[in-house]
C-alpha cells in the first residue's frame, strides 16, 4: 500500500494540498497500479470536482498540512479540524539509491470507482464504472543537477479512528520505504475498464 501527502503550489485548477491512500492492484491487462479508496484535498472546488466527477476519485475536503522543521518533514490529515486522522513523518536525509529508484516508475497507474446515481426513484440512469488513470512525474533537479528524490526514516501513525473517514482500515504495518520528491506532473485519463448500468424500473 501507499500513503502520501502532496503539495501542489500551482496547477491547472489552482493550488491545493492532497492526502491519499492506495492499495496495490493488478488490472486485467497485467499492469500494476494503486486502487484509491481514500483521497482528500484542501479547499479547492475545482480540484475536488475534477477528481471526483471525471475520474471517480472519492475526494473529500479536509484539513491537510505539510511542513518542514529542520531535517524533518511532516504531513497531517484532519477531518474535521482537530480530528487528527493520520500523521506522516519523514527524515529524508539520503539521496535515493539506484536500486531504490528501480522500485519507482515515472508513470504510475491509479484506479477508482465512479458511481453515477439514478435520476429518479425507478433507478433510471444509474451506472458504476471502474476508471483507470495515471500520473507521469518529471523529477526536478537541484543546483547540482541531481534529481530531488530523497529517502530516510519514515513513520506513519493513525492518530484516531473515524467511522466517517476510516483511513486506518489500511493497516500498512512497517513502512518499507519513505520518500521526499519534487516534481512536475501530468495527469491523464486512460480508460473505463468496466461499466455496469442499472436499468430503470417500469
Amino acid at each position: 500500500g501507499v500513503v502520501g501527502v502532496a503539495s501542489y503550489p500551482s496547477s491547472t485548477v489552482g493550488p491545493y494540498l492532497e492526502c491519499y491512500s492506495g492499495i496495490q492492484v493488478r488490472d486485467p491487462g497485467g499492469e500494476t497500479g494503486f486502487y484509491i479508496p481514500y483521497i482528500y484535498v484542501t479547499t479547492n472546488d475545482a480540484a475536488l470536482a475534477s477528481g471526483r466527477e471525471v475520474l471517480g476519485a472519492p475526494k473529500k475536503l479536509a484539513h491537510i498540512t505539510l511542513i518542514r522543521e529542520g531535517g524533518l518533514i511532516q504531513g497531517t490529515l484532519e477531518r474535521p479540524a482537530g480530528k487528527r486522522l493520520l500523521t506522516l513523518t519523514a527524515q529524508p536525509d539520503q539521496r535515493m539509491s539506484s536500486s531504490s529508484q528501480q522500485m519507482f516508475s515515472a508513470r504510475t497507474y491509479f484506479y477508482s470507482v465512479r458511481h453515477l446515481p439514478p435520476i429518479n426513484e425507478r433507478g433510471k440512469g444509474a451506472v458504476t464504472q471502474l476508471v483507470k488513470w495515471c500520473t507521469e512525474r518529471m523529477l526536478r533537479r537541484d543546483e547540482l543537477g541531481e534529481e530531488v528524490q530523497f529517502t530516510g526514516p519514515t513513520s506513519l501513525t493513525y492518530d484516531s479512528p473515524s467511522i466517517v473517514d476510516p483511513v486506518h482500515n489500511i493497516a500498512l504495518g512497517e513502512p518499507v520505504l519513505g520518500t521526499y520528491e519534487e516534481y512536475d506532473a501530468k495527469l491523464e485519463v486512460i480508460d473505463i475498464l468496466s461499466e455496469t448500468a442499472t436499468p430503470g424500473k417500469q
